[in-house]
């Protein structure tokens, strides 16, 4: 589908440029503006000054920002047509591109107001995941650790789903606030590595792969670990960008890598891998101190090679490339790791 099948009518901004679109914000009118930004939260300096700048425009000089800045037209779309029947209500919307190209994310808005967030597949692996995010939701509702699904259903037979919207802020965070949230996540019941429903799953698809070298480092990792460690409900990616203070509560969203029998620390360990190599661009050593440091785990070394594992297996779902990952492997001994740990 044509990114402009997913947009409402009247004037889209396109960012950070038209032969690169990262999203369609809906400027019609400066309130529109003011709604749609929200749905646009880069994190790298250069984005967010880009961000700035047009946010400000379009708010209070929207006149001159339908002229100077990258905008689209559009009719409203028969994707917004039908989501207009199904709900009975008219919708505008504002569209972010996912960067897998798996789905797009739409923001509804509703006489001026954010009405939800809505999740289309647009490939085979967008309809797993959004499936993954519809069951997670569902169950952590139950549990009353995130808000209900607004809606569910299909269009052109691929699933979509229309999250609440939550109003809150999205910043950098220390290990001691987001631990609350794991804290919550964290189910009563634990094992030995080599009991562990999580591990359990990973050597599954290994062997299914038949990935022998990492089936190899698997069981290394888990002859060389004594311990019990919880199952949880595993975010999956767990990131700043992927929490939102609301009301002095930190509340986690985007639950599309959800693992309902999931393995203590593999969270803390891929906030803190997210944000030292995204945001602080380290890599090999520096890269591995860092969050050894940060996360501090008894048996770091077999703890961290199961998460590295777990981020190779989901690199060869997508097919990219996983050599980052296994070279942080290789810098974990295990012939030295009952001093190292």
């Amino acid at each position: 589908m044509d990114n402009t099948e997913f947009l409402s009518g009247g004037v889209n901004l396109v960012l950070p440029t038209k032969n690169n679109p990262k999203v369609y914000l809906n400027i019609e009118n400066g309130r529109s503006a003011r709604e749609a930004f929200k749905l646009y939260n880069p994190f790298s300096k250069k984005a967010r000054l880009l961000k700035t700048f047009t946010k400000f425009l379009s708010i209070y000089f929207n006149f001159f920002a339908k002229i100077i800045l990258p905008t689209v037209r559009s009719e409203k779309s028969k994707f917004i047509q039908e989501l207009e029947r199904r709900l009975d209500k008219e919708i505008k919307s504002s569209v972010y591109l996912s960067t897998a190209h798996d789905k797009v994310v739409l923001q509804l808005l509703e006489n001026g107001s954010i009405l939800g967030y809505l999740k289309y597949a647009i490939s085979p692996l967008g309809h797993k995941r959004i499936l993954n995010e519809k069951k997670a939701t569902k169950m952590l509702f139950e549990l009353d650790l995130i808000p209900e699904l607004i809606d569910e259903g299909s269009y052109d037979k691929r699933p979509y789903i229309i999250l609440q919207n939550v109003e809150g802020s999205i910043g950098n965070l220390e290990p001691s606030q987001y631990q609350v949230v794991l804290d919550l996540f964290k189910k009563q019941n634990s094992f030995k590595l080599v009991d562990h429903p999580r591990i359990h799953k990973l050597r599954s698809q290994l062997e299914f792969l038949e990935l022998w070298e990492l089936c190899e480092i698997l069981d290394q990792a888990i002859n060389h670990s004594t311990n019990q460690y919880y199952e949880v409900f595993e975010h999956g990616d767990f990131a700043p960008w992927n929490l939102i203070w609301v009301a002095n509560e930190l509340m986690p969203f985007d639950f599309e890598y959800f693992e309902e029998h999931g393995l203590e620390h593999l969270d803390a360990l891929k906030f803190q891998f997210q944000v030292n190599h995204l945001l602080h661009n380290k890599r090999d050593k520096k890269l591995l101190e860092s969050i050894r440091n940060e996360v501090g785990i008894p048996e770091f070394n077999s703890i961290f090679s199961v998460f590295l594992i777990k981020e190779i297996l989901m690199k060869v779902e997508v097919d990219e490339p996983y050599g980052m990952e296994m070279s942080l492997l290789n810098l974990l001994s295990y012939k030295n790791i009952s001093t190292i740990e």
